[in-house]
């Protein structure tokens, strides 16, 4: 096995990358990785505290520091930030991570999980000023093309459960894989 098996969840918050990272990696017999939780394991506190305390330059220190210690991971998957692509930094370290997948979901969708969500304003610092369905807005205006340009597949989870969501991306995999070996019978 090699990094290449890894899968990386990337996408805005509240896409599913979490829920959907802990049932593909129970499907895939991998491990799973939420760098969110290892940043605040790292700074001892929560990231709206930390980001409130330190600022998103320190969060987006220790994020790029968590995703170079993946490097030598194997058989995982890893549910990034919703901003990982926004630090340059970040977005050369990806693609040696594994296989990109970046989960999608239309903004009405974002902000109804995100308001049912308990863990939102613990978790989640605020992006800006002003009313959530706007910070959502201008948060993907910048970082859609982001997304774009790192992931390998996509995958709109916009009123799917989260299973058939990880179905569509161990699908994804096996054609991946098919595909590879077919190449290879070829040379």
């Amino acid at each position: 096995m090699d990094v290449m098996n890894n899968i990386v969840l990337i996408g805005y918050r509240g896409t599913g990358k979490t829920a959907v990272g802990r049932v593909l990696a129970r499907k895939l017999r991998y491990s799973f990785i939420d760098t969110d939780a290892m940043i605040e394991a790292r700074a001892g506190s929560t990231i709206s505290r930390l980001v409130e305390k330190e600022g998103w330059p320190r969060f987006r220190e220790l994020e790029r520091e968590v995703l170079r210690d993946l490097r030598p991971v194997e058989g995982a998957v890893i549910a990034t930030g919703g901003g990982v692509p926004e630090d340059p930094g970040n977005l050369e370290i990806l693609p040696g991570l594994g296989r990109v997948v970046w989960l999608t979901a239309q903004n009405g969708e974002i902000l109804k999980r995100l308001a049912g969500d308990g863990k939102t304003a613990v978790r989640r610092p605020s992006l800006g000023e002003g009313d959530f369905r706007r910070e959502i807005e201008t948060a993907l205006e910048r970082r859609i093309p982001l997304y774009r340009a790192a992931a390998d597949f996509v995958v709109d989870t916009t009123g799917k459960k989260i299973r058939a969501v990880a179905g569509e991306i161990v699908e994804w995999i096996e054609r991946e894989r098919y595909v590879r070996e077919q190449y290879r019978r070829t040379l």
